[in-house]
């Protein structure tokens, strides 16, 4: 909960008082929470891109 108070406080400037809230709002807060946070998965372009370089390149450089 404290990760969703957090990013909550980083979006809106206040905290998210879930006793207050009503069930709609909190669905909502949830349902734009998960969007912003859950892992992307790579595109097949950018796994493509990814062939080009070796893990170590920037490193040489």
């Amino acid at each position: 909960m404290k990760i969703l108070q957090d990013w909550h406080i980083e979006r809106n400037g206040s905290e998210l008082g879930m006793k207050e809230v009503g069930v709609d709002i909190l669905a909502d807060k949830l349902g734009k929470f998960y969007c912003e946070t859950k892992l992307q998965q790579p595109s097949e372009s950018t796994i493509e891109n990814d062939k080009d370089y070796h893990k170590n390149t920037w490193g040489a450089l």
